[in-house]
């Protein structure tokens, strides 16, 4: 089993791995940002269309989001899918972490603006392609829909 973002970021994610070992005698591992990326990208690739030449995979979690851009048509369904990853990051910004840090959850057009404008500065290290594109626009098309 493993932790994510939160037990990476949490001041106390150490000792919440021991509590949960002690407690209910459940291993944690707190994987990398890497790894989460991985794991995502395993989990999903099967999701995706076997013959679309490029897949852009969102793992969007509480601390987190996770997003991977694999490149070329699966070898089969078998295949490694982590081995089609062009390009993938990992960013500051999930659910739970954009709530608080821009005031709660309540879904209002300001709100929205502040995600988008978050996801932007998040997308800059992501490497300019087609697919950094289709980021953005998907990105200000869901600001456009909330009312």
């Amino acid at each position: 089993m493993v932790a994510t973002e939160a037990c990476r970021l949490a001041a106390n994610g150490p000792e919440f791995i021991a509590r949960v070992q002690d407690e209910l005698g459940l291993e944690l591992e707190i994987v990398d940002r890497q790894t989460e990326a991985y794991l995502a990208v395993t989990g999903c690739a099967a999701l995706a269309d076997p013959y679309a030449q490029s897949v852009i995979v969102f793992d969007i979690g509480g601390g987190s989001t996770e997003i991977a851009w694999l490149d070329g048509v699966a070898q089969s369904a078998a295949s490694d899918p982590c081995k089609r990853i062009r390009a993938w990051d990992s960013l500051p910004a999930g659910v739970v972490t954009l709530a608080e840090r821009h005031g709660g959850i309540a879904e209002t057009r300001a709100l929205a603006f502040d995600y988008a404008a978050a996801a932007r500065v998040a997308l800059g290290a992501f490497p300019e392609s087609d697919a950094k594109d289709g980021l953005l626009l998907a990105t200000e098309s869901a600001v456009d829909r909330v009312s």
